[in-house]
């Protein structure tokens, strides 16, 4: 008798594990077709992408060809995405083939190897399938989809694996790789990989291994320093001490979260509701998960956040996902259908849910047809990116023998190829300087890849169209000094401002002299210790 129940157990077990499968399977399926619809490439990636195009034509990892400057936040990005522009030389396609391959391959991850149950699984899923801040994200050209696939194995292995030195080491490797695919990023791998320190026997071989994990991290930071002249991107630089009080940037930060909310609701209620989980249920494991979230949740609010609406929530909000899908809670049947359907109702009532995104996101119509882009941002100068940028380089609007991005700032860059200028002012560099080609020397009267402009203070001659105010965040205008254009087409200083132009002088030095020159090095030295 009891054979014949074990005969009858045994493929009703096999049905039901198949059938929650294919829940899985088929959340995971709809995961990649809301990616791909939504699939687009904002103005920020170009300017990554115009250092990668010069490198792989021989120019260095420059952006300007005439001198070394880091223009880009994501080291490990940028190495990844020129790998594949070298083979395929197109940047377009292959930016966005690689962002949604890299995107699924975190969601099938977090799927299939870290949710406790195929149901979490699929509740997982639906909540990013409804952030509007993961599905903007998963693609755009940015770092993002690589920032999520490395937190999905750092917490697959952080969570599945015991404790002892080869996961110390695992985890010290997988956190540099996310460090150098975004240094900030160091304050959501740190707590966890110092408590694994922490929990070692012997202190001194536990800090060996984690810096021969971070090794990688360290090469790149000692090739910066040499190479760049510099530690960290010019957008450092350019972005973080600009003279801006501190009161103001955190209020600005608490703009961004309150942008979230408006905008996004059911990003940030996760995020803060997988915070109030881990103090409930006091797992150990998952509170240094839960204190890197938090973390850098003050880090956004104290930098002033982003111009971009919900890009730095994105990996949080994966982070938030796995901290749920991995916890002590257990769910009852009525349970997961109202969170299911508190995901859909929180979710639906968003700006513009991506679930719902079509080739139209973003336009509007003109009074003789035309249809245009369409800029939603708040008085604060955060932005729905997508809106104003899916019409000229969203995925659903590619079509056959159109140049991508179909972007009047792409076309700019390619006139100005054309006209007998050797360098320019602009604005928005990205697409422009791109499709400008490395001849023509951009100045960025944002400074995020001009040296000598991120070091000066902003100026407070310009009104931000936005905000009404002299600056929007991310957009810090400067001043460019009298006799600077005339120094760069004439080769010699001609800045008037005596301290200006000592300052030109020593930049000059760095980021065009002789890598192992003396003076340079020196250069470096002095311009680095504060000197």
């Amino acid at each position: 008798m009891q054979s014949v129940k074990r005969n009858i157990r045994a493929p009703i077990s096999k049905l039901l594990f198949i059938r929650s499968n294919i829940f899985v399977i088929s959340a995971v399926f709809i995961f990649i077709l809301v990616v791909v619809r939504t699939a687009w490439i904002s103005d920020d990636a170009y300017i990554t992408f115009r250092t990668i195009d010069n490198w792989v034509h021989g120019y260095g990892l420059t952006w300007n060809v005439y001198e070394r400057v880091q223009v880009y936040t994501h080291p490990l990005w940028m190495l990844l995405i020129s790998g594949f522009y070298f083979v395929t030389r197109e940047m377009y396609y292959t930016s966005i083939v690689a962002s949604i391959v890299i995107s699924s391959s975190a969601v099938a991850l977090f799927a299939f190897g870290i949710a406790k149950t195929k149901t979490l699984a699929c509740l997982g899923i639906l909540l990013l399938l409804f952030s509007k801040a993961f599905i903007d994200y998963s693609t755009s050209g940015l770092e993002n989809p690589l920032t999520h696939l490395i937190l999905g194995v750092f917490f697959y292995v952080y969570l599945r694996n015991g404790s002892g030195y080869k996961s110390l080491l695992l985890l010290s490797v997988i956190g540099g790789l996310g460090i150098l695919n975004r240094l900030d990023t160091s304050l959501i791998f740190m707590p966890v990989i110092l408590h694994s320190l922490f929990l070692m026997h012997s202190r001194l071989k536990s800090t060996l291994i984690i810096s021969l994990g971070l090794l990688p991290l360290l090469i790149w930071e000692t090739f910066s320093l040499l190479y760049y002249g510099f530690p960290m991107p010019n957008t450092a630089y350019a972005k973080l001490d600009v003279g801006i009080s501190r009161i103001d940037l955190i209020q600005q930060g608490s703009y961004y979260f309150w942008n979230s909310i408006k905008w996004d609701s059911l990003t940030l209620i996760t995020i803060f509701v997988s915070l109030a989980i881990v103090f409930v249920t006091k797992d150990l494991r998952h509170r240094y998960v839960s204190l890197g979230v938090l973390f850098y949740l003050i880090y956004i609010l104290v930098i002033g956040g982003d111009f971009m609406s919900g890009r730095f929530f994105s990996g949080l909000l994966f982070m938030a996902v796995i901290i749920l899908s991995t916890s002590r809670i257990h769910l009852t049947r009525n349970q997961t259908l109202v969170g299911a359907i508190g995901i859909v109702l929180i979710g639906s009532i968003s700006l513009n849910p991506p679930i719902l995104s079509g080739a139209g996101y973003g336009t509007e119509k003109t009074d003789d047809g035309k249809t245009v882009s369409h800029l939603v941002a708040d008085n604060h100068g955060i932005a729905d990116e997508r809106s104003f940028y899916y019409n000229s380089s969203g995925l659903l609007n590619a079509k056959k023998g159109l140049k991508m991005p179909d972007s009047p700032m792409a076309e700019y860059g390619r006139l100005q190829q054309l006209k007998d200028r050797p360098a320019v002012t602009w604005s928005n560099i990205g697409f422009f300087g791109f499709f400008a080609g490395p001849q023509v020397y951009v100045i960025d009267r944002f400074a995020i890849s001009n040296p000598i402009l991120a070091r000066l203070p902003i100026t407070t001659n310009s009104i931000d169209a936005i905000t009404g105010t002299h600056w929007r965040i991310g957009h810090f205008p400067r001043e460019l000094p009298d006799g600077y254009i005339e120094s760069l087409e004439s080769g010699e200083n001609r800045i008037n401002d005596q301290e200006i132009s000592e300052l030109y002088d020593r930049l000059q030095l760095i980021t065009r002299g002789n890598l192992l020159d003396r003076d340079r090095l020196k250069a470096i030295w002095r311009m680095n210790t504060g000197r």
